[in-house]
């Protein structure tokens, strides 16, 4: 519901830090972000991998198989 995507809008400059570390440490090339995510976070990730295709993934159950062919299509 509204009250759920609502909690993934804002991301700290913490988090953002640690999602770099950890994407930095598995070699991460790959990122789904959902539509609700603040884009200057999704950008302040992408930029510090070098190479990183972002990737929107709406995790809204009515569409899910609808949005994991859209991902495999992004994949390939």
């Amino acid at each position: 519901g509204p009250y759920h995507s609502s909690l993934y809008q804002y991301i700290s400059a913490k988090q953002i830090k640690e999602i770099i570390i950890e994407a930095k440490k598995h070699n991460v090339s790959t990122i789904l972000v959902q539509p609700q995510f603040a884009k200057q976070s999704i950008e302040a990730i992408s930029k510090e991998i070098s190479n990183s295709k972002i990737i929107e993934f709406n995790a809204d159950e009515e569409n899910v198989f609808e949005n994991l062919r859209k991902l495999v299509d992004n994949l390939e």
